[in-house]
């Protein structure tokens, strides 16, 4: 073989009694370096080993295994296709592999990190625990993913503002409490004034509308609402849209009683005073499709005198179950 000009020519000799091949700061060889067919006795075992740096730097080999040392450090490919890192012992390790269609870390002690930065964002321990040091980023959907027995999944429902959600594994869908929700209600409320004038239309209120509905499942409405008008004239009208007919409904609002919320209602509203609305709904939703429902509301004669929903008016739906 020739390198740098000169040739050298290498004769197959035993190692039992050639201990070390050196040759200044590197060669090439074409062929291979054997050890013979021994293995080292332990990891940091080193007396059968090929040294890259001293006598505490290179590869072994153990039954079964390829490891590397590094002084006090040792790491490891096994012959079933899994890497470890060991601490100094080495007893100690984390471990990839991959089995099938599974990728796996395992440690076979302590806890597992994952450290972004030398931060600990995210770990586990042996327990089957999981924790973060900082915030979880959920990425909203339309719906749960499929059910899975002995199991519930924690995930954020699509809407405006976005809603945390829990569903068991029979795929029952229950609200989380905080971000405008009370136990299993979604509670809307506004901050603002709503003022229209001069239309009859019946139209969504910006603020309590698009609650997001169950099929074939029982909610309750419970609300508080304040409306004022500074003449008598246009009075109100309201009601509550469907996006799909829901099978039965019953109402009680200024002990009126009633079987169907989705019927168009009127209040008399005086001039300069201002009138609060009271009511509790039940509803059993369409039998295949959920939907939406909104509160809808205009003035029941046309005026040029606004009627005003006013601000700290609100609406809670509450999810009772499934039918």
């Amino acid at each position: 073989m020739a390198h740098g000009g000169v040739n050298f020519t290498f004769t197959y000799v035993n190692t039992s009694t050639v201990q070390n091949i050196g040759a200044g700061t590197g060669y090439d060889f074409d062929n291979r370096i054997s050890l013979g067919s021994a293995v080292a006795a332990s990891k940091t075992d080193l007396s059968r080993h090929i040294a890259l740096y001293g006598s505490a730097y290179g590869f072994n080999i153990t039954s079964g295994t390829l490891g590397f040392v590094a002084n006090t450090g040792y790491m490891e490919l096994t012959s079933g296709g899994a890497f470890r890192v060991y601490d100094a012992t080495p007893t100690n390790y984390t471990q990839i592999t991959h089995s099938g269609s599974v990728g796996q870390i395992v440690t076979n002690t302590g806890d597992l990190l994952i450290s972004p930065g030398g931060s600990q964002a995210f770990g586990a321990d042996t327990s089957g625990y999981i924790w973060t040091q900082g915030a979880l980023y959920i990425l909203e959907r339309a719906n749960a993913y499929a059910d899975v027995a002995t199991y519930g999944q924690h995930w954020v429902k699509t809407a405006t503002p976005n809603v945390a959600y829990f569903t068991d594994d029979a795929g029952g869908d229950w609200p989380v409490a905080g971000n405008g929700v009370s136990g299993n209600g979604i509670v809307k409320y506004k901050d603002t004034d709503t003022s229209r004038s001069s239309t009859i239309t019946l139209t969504d209120d910006p603020d309590l509308a698009g609650w997001a509905l169950e099929a074939d499942t029982v909610y309750m409405i419970e609300a508080g609402l304040w409306f004022q008008s500074a003449s008598s004239t246009p009075d109100l009208a309201w009601t509550f849209q469907f996006s799909n007919t829901p099978q039965s409904s019953k109402i009680v609002y200024e002990n009126t009683a009633g079987n169907d919320i989705t019927a168009t209602r009127s209040k008399a509203l005086t001039g300069g005073s201002q009138h609060g609305y009271n009511l509790i709904a039940y509803f059993h939703t369409n039998a295949t499709t959920g939907g939406t429902i909104d509160f809808q509301w205009a003035q029941l004669v046309s005026d040029a005198t606004a009627v005003v929903l006013e601000k700290g008016s609100w609406m809670r739906i509450t999810k009772l179950g499934t039918a």
